[in-house]
């Protein structure tokens, strides 16, 4: 495993391209920009209560709809009747103006979030926090007990289910849960991903101890960006407010330069603890005590241009 080598030459130019990452756009850069935040599963937009303030501080337009997957409407439709809770939100902030749209979500909305990008190229990006592993969540008696019914013809009957928890149609639960559910299959949601990618996880989210894999099934990017926070499953929602802020920032500012060549500068992230792990093509940079702002990888040195397009990866 190499290590990382900033030549002096381009250090200052690099610094400074970092701290205007690391900030982030400006208000006014901002204007015209929406986001809408999909909740977790068996949860209500009040998660957001403090991620939406931030964002909106930035300058971002947000919408944070109540889904039926809420705990209020849990599996009220299936995945695809559920889309229009999304069209929604977004008819609403185009409605206000605002013409670039990013999708983010978290748990299941995450997922909801990259089944409805892979349709709708024309958004500018995602955020997802801790994706569940496919649409699992709950018993398997549930899924057991959802495909008797439709098996009998009951399919759109709602019932029990949960021990009294979920009451929903078996169609319904089966598409969010079942192992025909549009969520399930990881790599179709992944691969077919139109727009640059932000992946949030923690140690403890719903999925595998290591999501790199799963990150790394989107097509190559070199604004997909993979962010391993220090806290929880849930905080690590409102904790990323600034790598949100500045990872829209760098998709707009490549929105209006010609398309990133190999080599170009994969970006800069503020440092964790010192210590930061760029994930290239692949291959790893290891960097130990960068303690400024914000760190910067030189395009000009040899082992990122053998690397060639960074896809990175912050401990």
């Amino acid at each position: 495993m190499g290590t990382e080598r900033i030549s002096s030459a381009s250090l200052p130019a690099l610094l400074a391209f970092a701290a205007c990452l690391a900030l982030g756009p400006s208000p006014a850069a901002a204007e015209g920009i929406g986001v809408v935040l999909l909740h977790a599963g068996s949860s209500w937009p009040g998660e957001f209560d403090r991620l939406r303030p931030q964002l909106e501080e930035a300058g971002y337009a947000v919408e944070t709809p109540e889904t039926c997957w809420a705990v209020h409407r849990l599996y009220g439709g299936t995945v695809d009747a559920c889309l229009i809770d999304i069209d929604a939100a977004i008819a609403g902030l185009r409605q206000e103006g605002n013409d670039t749209i990013f999708l983010a979500g978290h748990d299941l909305g995450a997922l909801n979030a990259l089944y409805y990008a892979d349709s709708h190229p024309e958004l500018a990006g995602v955020v997802v926090w801790g994706p569940r592993r496919g649409g699992r969540g709950g018993s398997n008696v549930d899924v057991e007990t959802a495909t008797r019914l439709m098996n009998a013809g009951a399919g759109d009957k709602r019932a029990d289910f949960s021990n009294g928890y979920v009451y929903s149609t078996p169609r319904a639960l089966l598409s969010f849960r079942g192992p025909d559910s549009p969520l399930a299959d990881e790599a179709e949601l992944l691969t077919s991903l139109p727009v640059p990618l932000l992946w949030i996880d923690s140690n403890d989210s719903i999925g595998p101890r290591d999501p790199t894999p799963r990150f790394n099934m989107a097509p190559a990017n070199a604004l997909n960006t993979f962010i391993r926070s220090a806290t929880d499953h849930f905080n690590m929602v409102y904790r990323s407010a600034d790598d949100v802020v500045a990872w829209v920032g760098r998709v707009q500012a490549a929105s209006r330069q010609q398309p990133t060549k190999r080599g170009a500068p994969a970006g800069a992230l503020r440092s964790r603890d010192g210590d930061e792990r760029f994930q290239l093509g692949g291959a790893s940079i290891e960097r130990g005590g960068c303690r400024a702002t914000a760190c910067a990888i030189d395009p000009t040195d040899q082992a990122v241009d053998q690397i060639g397009t960074p896809r990175f990866l912050v401990l």
